[in-house]
């Protein structure tokens, strides 16, 4: 008997050891992050935005990257720091995610709970920094009033049949007989930075024709240099898109810019080619 208490003490003293050496793995807190809300304020167009990920901070460490919504396990307890950077599919590549630089961080202070779940709600806005160079809701007006292809029948016109939001969206139509759309804005952009500052152009389009947007470069005065850089693949439904100009900006160092559009009619996509498009943003600091 005295053996077998001897032997259990081992035991218990083996086990003991166990849990000093490897102690019991902490219970984590639980993040539930919600999509965004994004909040414009005037003169800074639609509130609609494509915010896929969350770059999470919490008490000044870095805990990655999360596609929304995303619940995620914390290793903290009590009042802890949140900090959530929002995120776009730059150029509408999937696996091209970034923070967007435009838009302010949703930061807030919780008390996280071991095991509980702490649901997130985070609401954000353009930074004050922010300058809107271009901002087209084809309401009353655009300004792709330069035609390049010849054509006066192929331009974007003004349609209330597909709207996005408002009362009216851009509309293009192409046909066998009308075949080519190329047009440009007849406003030329002197202030967009080409030092490598940050510099988007957001865009909410549909379209069953594939068509491209470019930047034409002027040294004086039009005509420029056209650089067609981006192809919109086909989409049956509105989808958002914020296209990064920033290297095509600094690589050509143009003192003044246009951005242009151009489509070519294709039989396989039926009688009658459409493009729609909403809510361009042309974005910089």
């Amino acid at each position: 008997m005295r053996l077998s208490g001897v032997f259990l003490s081992g035991i218990v003293l083996l086990v003991s050891s166990c849990n000093l050496i490897n102690p019991a793995d902490p219970v984590p807190a639980y993040l539930d992050i919600q999509p965004f809300t994004l909040s414009v304020g005037p003169g800074q167009g639609t509130a609609d935005e494509k915010i896929t990920e969350a770059w999470l901070y919490v008490n000044n460490a870095f805990l990655g990257a999360y596609s929304l919504p995303a619940t995620v396990p914390v290793i903290a307890a009590g009042e802890s720091e949140i900090i959530l950077f929002p995120g776009v599919r730059v150029n509408g590549i999937a696996s091209s995610p970034d923070i967007y630089p435009f838009y302010t961080t949703y930061e807030v202070t919780r008390d996280l709970v071991p095991a509980e779940n702490t649901v997130l709600n985070p609401g954000i806005g353009y930074s004050d920094n922010a300058t809107f160079s271009a901002l087209e809701d084809f309401e009353a007006g655009h300004t792709f009033l330069t035609d390049l292809d010849g054509d006066p029948v192929t331009q974007i016109v003004l349609s209330n049949q597909d709207v996005f939001e408002g009362s009216a969206s851009g509309y293009v139509e192409l046909s066998p007989e009308h075949p080519e759309l190329e047009v440009s804005t007849f406003l030329l952009f002197t202030d967009l930075p080409v030092n490598g500052t940050p510099v988007y152009l957001e865009l909410n389009y549909k379209n069953n024709v594939e068509f491209a947007i470019g930047l034409v470069g002027v040294e004086n005065n039009p005509p420029g240099i056209k650089d067609y850089f981006f192809i919109f693949n086909q989409k049956e439904e509105w989808n958002k898109i914020y296209i990064e100009l920033t290297e095509r900006l600094r690589v050509s160092q143009f003192p003044k810019y246009q951005i242009a559009f151009r489509a070519v009619y294709n039989e396989s996509s039926g009688p009658v080619n459409y493009i729609y498009m909403d809510n361009l943003k042309l974005v910089h600091f």
